[in-house]
């Protein structure tokens, strides 16, 4: 459910996650290493309300506990084609990649993302773009509120 990319992705993370707890689902938090400083950024009265496993599991603890989840929030990472794998749903954010070359592949996975003439810039060959890209506008766009009725579609299937 965390996710980098600066500080509107925090915000954007932040909201989302008050949105869901607002609708008395439980949300549970997992990430490695990588997920900390966006966690960090996390206010404690959300961390609070929150399952906390960033930076404390496995990758096979991580797997475990996906699998008790209906519903998998994340950008894209191995993880979410974890959650399809293990037939859990997901919803997946997609800006720099395309859901059709990254995404999961089953009837369980969404995608949420806008239309931007500079998403998919993410290229294995030539990273510039990727790498540097000063707006983020294909990820900034894709707001909390968007994610939320996903993740309510899905939870509703």
């Amino acid at each position: 459910m965390i996710g980098g990319g600066g500080i509107r992705h925090i915000t954007h993370i932040a909201d989302l996650v008050k949105l869901i707890l607002a609708q008395n689902w439980q949300v549970v938090l997992i990430g490695g290493k990588q997920e900390i400083e966006v966690h960090d950024a996390l206010s404690p009265e959300i961390l609070n309300e929150c399952i906390d496993y960033v930076g404390k599991t496995s990758v096979a603890e991580s797997i475990a506990l996906v699998s008790l989840c209906n519903v998998s929030v994340g950008i894209d990472t191995g993880m979410q084609h974890v959650a399809d794998a293990v037939g859990i749903k997901t919803v997946s954010i997609f800006g720099t990649t395309n859901p059709k070359t990254h995404g999961a592949y089953s009837d369980k996975a969404v995608f949420a993302e806008v239309d931007e003439p500079c998403k998919y810039c993410y290229d294995p060959y030539d990273l510039h773009l990727y790498l540097y890209c000063e707006h983020r506008r294909c990820l900034d766009r894709i707001t909390p509120e968007q994610v939320l009725k996903l993740i309510a579609l899905q939870l509703n299937e």
